[in-house]
């Protein structure tokens, strides 16, 4: 038999035993939007692909024919998560490239719309906690595929504020790193969050909270404040 036929009676075989239209979301979407969940609370060895296929409410012969392996599924979440991400800063006047711009205003505008992104995706920072702890080839995939280029678009509008003394010399990883954690962490950890302080990190009330804090704590960190500076430097003399 032709493969493409094969391949074709795979999909018409899974799709008739699909569960009844499960909402309006097309069965690639549901399988997609379900990995990326299963993946960050599991990690990739903790989720098998039976069990998306149940939670996504199709079967498991249609998410190898839509991802041909286990592996091109995890790629194909990687891939969705961080256009989701690019598309919110693509959205509006604040992209991920600082030339140009007038840096503080610009950089308080990306750290807040990178928290109200990990507050709208919390998979986003359990992934990363996920895959970032130790070293694989999907790990080495990710960084080279979106990692790096990512951080390529902000790193030298970063170097260049610290020349112009607009900001503070702090190593560009450092400063990332802050800005992750205390991004993602308190969605990420929700039910922890939950748990301890009676917060409900979803709601939209607490998203907004968080994110005014993010931004108050890391943008008096990163600016340098000539006035304060001075007047440090003199007390120090």
């Amino acid at each position: 038999m032709d493969s493409n036929i094969a391949d074709e009676a795979v999909k018409i075989s899974a799709e008739s035993v699909d569960s009844p239209k499960k909402d309006k979301i097309d069965a690639r979407t549901r399988i997609l939007n379900t990995a990326l969940s299963e993946f960050a609370c599991k990690g990739f060895d903790g989720v098998s692909t039976t069990e998306i296929a149940k939670e996504a409410g199709v079967t498991q012969p249609l998410i190898h024919y839509h991802f041909k392996s286990k592996l091109a599924l995890w790629q194909a979440t990687v891939e969705q998560i961080f256009k989701a991400l690019k598309e919110d800063f693509s959205n509006g006047d604040t992209d991920f490239e600082l030339s140009g711009r007038n840096y503080k205003d610009h950089i308080i505008e990306l750290i807040r719309k990178f928290v109200e992104f990990a507050g709208k995706h919390p998979e986003f920072g359990q992934f990363l906690l996920r895959e970032g702890t130790q070293q694989s080839k999907r790990l080495e995939w990710m960084i080279d595929t979106w990692g790096r280029p990512t951080l390529s678009l902000i790193v030298e509008g970063y170097r260049k504020g610290i020349e112009d003394g607009c900001l503070r010399d702090i190593p560009f990883p450092q400063i990332v790193s802050i800005i992750m954690a205390a991004s993602t962490q308190f969605f990420a950890l929700a039910p922890m969050i939950q748990g301890i302080y009676g917060v409900d990190s979803h709601d939209p009330e607490q998203v907004k909270i968080h994110t005014n804090a993010v931004v108050e704590l890391v943008s008096h960190a990163m600016f340098v404040d000539n006035a304060n500076d001075n007047a440090n430097s003199i007390e120090a003399a």
